[in-house]
């Protein structure tokens, strides 16, 4: 996936958990209301359960990677918007 620079990815979290690679640029990741800045080369987790947003803060484009851990019967998306 790709963030244009400011770009933002709202509120959701996933049916599994998974891994994020961050292939370029600069990420900066909210989980429980830590912010946390990941660059080029870092890699974190996601437990799947807990709501989350990510942002580009920066001028230039950010290239993540996600590797996703679902249920093999799952056929739908993998984000879900938090329940309100």
């Amino acid at each position: 996936m790709t963030f244009e620079p400011g770009g933002y990815l709202g509120a959701h979290h996933h049916i599994g958990p998974g891994i994020r690679l961050v292939a370029s640029g600069t990420l900066t990741f909210v989980q429980g209301g830590k912010a946390t800045t990941y660059r080029a080369g870092d890699y974190f987790s996601e437990s799947g359960n807990i709501v989350h947003t990510a942002h580009n803060k920066s001028t230039s484009p950010v290239r993540v990677i996600f590797f996703e851990i679902l249920p093999s019967q799952w056929n739908g998306p993998s984000l879900i918007p938090p329940r309100s």
